[in-house]
């Protein structure tokens, strides 16, 4: 702006003074999420001239620079960071950006293996990691979007090995398996050799059922824990 003044019988004088305009909306707060366990975050915000940066965040964590970075990130430092902005003359304006850091592999846990009888519901479980894609697979053609997954009423058939796998952007892929035995009572048969002269030896044997345990008992007071004694 340039200021110009004239007094009779004197000559001009000009002065040029500079005005800055600030927008209270030009703060872009940013930063290189998501990242992996261990790994440096750096959050990010354009230069304003003349403003003061306050960060603030999970865990704890304020900053006053402009672009700071956090070393040696872990998961509890996964949320929203804030950032506020002042002005000189102009107030402050408040901006967010969203943080994810992922776990390593032996963050990520699952169902225990199970053993259920036939007509159980199977409920599988896995860790939740926010931002990430988690999905199950099993046998009999399972598979389930999610950190969980149901088969409402098992058989036979759901027997064998589940996989959950956790996809991270830029971290990879972890997957965790858990055993499941689905038992089915009708498949409850034994024999013996029969029948026996005395003094003669006499086999018993029992259909094999996964995960089962048996027990033998006859009216002399025989008992053996074997399948086939």
């Amino acid at each position: 702006y340039v200021l110009s003044m004239t007094s009779p019988g004197c000559a001009s004088v000009n002065r040029t003074l500079n005005v800055v305009v600030r927008s209270s909306t030009a703060a872009i707060a940013g930063s290189n999420s998501p990242r992996c366990r261990g790994n440096v975050l750096y959050l990010t915000v354009n230069t304003i001239v003349g403003a003061t940066y306050l960060w603030q965040g999970p865990n704890g964590f304020m900053s006053t620079q402009q672009n700071p970075s956090l070393s040696n990130v872990q998961p509890v430092q996964s949320g929203d960071y804030t950032l506020t902005v002042s002005f000189a003359g102009c107030g402050s304006a408040t901006q967010s950006t969203p943080v994810v850091v992922y776990p390593n592999a032996t963050g990520i846990q699952i169902s225990a293996a199970q053993i259920l009888c036939a007509g159980s519901p199977l409920i599988l479980t896995g860790t939740t990691v926010n931002g990430a894609t988690m999905s199950w697979t099993g046998p009999n053609a399972f598979t389930a979007s999610g950190n969980t997954g149901t088969v409402p009423v098992t058989t036979t058939a759901n027997t064998g090995r589940y996989a959950y796998s956790v996809s991270m952007p830029g971290c990879g892929t972890v997957t965790r398996y858990s055993k499941v035995t689905i038992m089915d009572g009708a498949a409850v048969n034994g024999t013996v050799s029969t029948p026996l002269c005395t003094g003669n030896a006499m086999y018993m044997n029992a259909a094999f059922i996964a995960g089962a345990t048996y027990q033998w008992q006859s009216p002399d007071g025989f008992i053996s824990t074997q399948r086939s004694p």
